[in-house]
Formats: structure tokens, C-alpha cells, sequence
């Protein structure tokens, strides 16, 4: 029963709950973490930019954001990024601006935003680390209580649940579905029949006929020649009389 399997599986992985997110141009950091990604006792995400929609931030909501202000990242961009967090309900992160001359008051008052810290130094692993624990420790989400987590690569981590798609149009390289389950964004597949692929969710071209309520526009991945092979036999089997 569920009980026995949690209980098999209790304590498995040791999960890396809270989520950092580092903006940085130069990703000195990134360079300085090497090979100690996997060592490194929080979860990190690294940019060098923001999308225009801070797409990233509202996918992964990272508890911590530091971010080194540059040419790219400047003032006008990091106000924009406070003001789209702001609009984001129930999320309250702990900003941290580097390479700021303006001091932490400053910006809380201008951005009317309370979890903001600034200083004129560079991001470093180790702060980055000691600004974390600070953070996980007055928040405790990696607290697991009675939790279980799996390592990716375990059969047990995949969970597939039947729901029922319609086709609306296949190409070699697109797929069009319609779902009443609401499908997010990006979300990826994995087709085994008739042929074994992947697709992703992405948005709907401006003007596209599909860009209708319940209809998703799915492009295909992860197949090679032989695959790209059935495809096309599938799709040319379909316009047959």
C-alpha cells in the first residue's frame, strides 16, 4: 500500500528545496562552482538575462534572487523585475542587488518593496551559500517532514496518468492537440505509440488558426532519422483514401 512505499522510500534523496537564482552577465560564479554543482546544498539557477516577461521567475519562483546589476541588467530592468514580483500573489522573495551604489533602504523605499538587500560588492559562492542558509533557516522550507523524494534517474520518480487529447494537426515537426485539462506551459510529453517521442508546449504563433480556448501548440523533439522516418509515413498513411 502508499504507506509501505513511502515508508520503503523515506529518506532516498535529501531534496534541495530552496531555490536560488543568480543574474549575472559575467557567471563568475557559475565558473567558480565547477564540478561542486551537485555538492552545492541548495538548488541554483543561473541567467545571464531576464526575458522581457521575467518568463524565468514565474516558472521556477526562486525564494532567493541575487542579481548583479550591469549594462544589460541595469536599474530600469531590475525596478521592472521588483514591480512583476510584486504583481505575482503570494510570492514575497528576498531580493539581493550586487554592484549597487544605492544602499538597501534606498531601493526598499523607491520599490516599496521590504526584502530587498544591496551592496556594491561581487556575487560570491560563499555568500551566495551564507545569504541561503540565512534564508532556509528562517523560512525551514527544506524541512521534509514525512516528504519523499526521488533521484531523477529512479524508475519510481515517473508518474503517468491517462487523460484523453484530441489531434487537431501533425506536421513532421509541430503537433496540435486540444485537452479539457488545462495543459501550463511548457510542459514536455513522452509519446511511446506510435512512435516514441517527446513534445513540449510552446506558445501559438501570432495570427495562427489554433490559437483557440483548449487547443495547444506542441513541437516535436528527441527523434532521429528513423523516427522522423515513421512520422512521415504516419502523417502521408493519414491522406490516404
Amino acid at each position: 500500500n502508499i504507506e509501505k512505499w513511502m515508508q520503503f522510500h523515506s529518506g532516498d534523496v535529501e531534496p534541495k528545496k530552496l531555490k536560488v537564482m543568480i543574474v549575472d552577465e559575467t557567471l563568475d560564479a557559475l565558473d567558480a562552482l565547477g564540478q561542486d554543482a551537485e555538492s552545492f546544498p541548495y538548488s541554483l539557477n543561473f541567467q545571464t538575462v531576464l526575458l522581457n516577461d521575467y518568463y524565468q521567475i514565474q516558472r521556477t519562483m526562486p525564494h532567493l534572487l541575487m542579481v548583479r546589476m550591469e549594462q544589460v541588467n541595469n536599474k530600469s530592468v531590475i525596478k521592472e523585475m521588483i514591480t512583476k514580483i510584486k504583481n505575482i500573489a503570494e510570492y514575497d522573495p528576498f531580493v539581493f542587488i550586487f554592484k549597487s551604489d544605492e544602499s538597501s533602504k534606498a531601493w526598499q523605499e523607491e520599490m516599496e518593496y521590504p526584502y530587498i538587500m544591496a551592496t556594491y560588492n561581487s556575487i560570491s559562492l560563499e555568500l551566495v551559500k551564507d545569504l541561503a542558509h540565512k534564508l532556509d533557516s528562517r523560512i525551514n522550507i527544506s524541512e521534509i517532514g514525512s516528504k519523499v523524494f526521488l533521484n531523477s534517474s529512479d524508475p519510481a520518480s515517473n508518474l503517468y496518468l491517462r487523460k484523453e487529447i484530441e489531434v487537431v494537426s501533425m506536421s513532421e515537426s509541430t503537433i496540435y492537440i486540444k485537452s479539457k485539462v488545462e495543459i501550463p506551459m511548457w510542459t514536455v510529453f513522452l509519446i511511446r505509440n506510435p512512435v516514441r517521442m517527446l513534445v513540449t508546449v510552446v506558445p501559438h504563433r501570432e495570427g495562427s488558426e489554433y490559437q483557440q480556448p483548449n487547443c495547444y501548440r506542441c513541437l516535436i523533439n528527441g527523434v532521429g532519422e528513423a523516427e522522423k522516418a515513421q512520422i512521415r509515413r504516419m502523417i502521408n498513411k493519414s491522406f490516404e483514401v
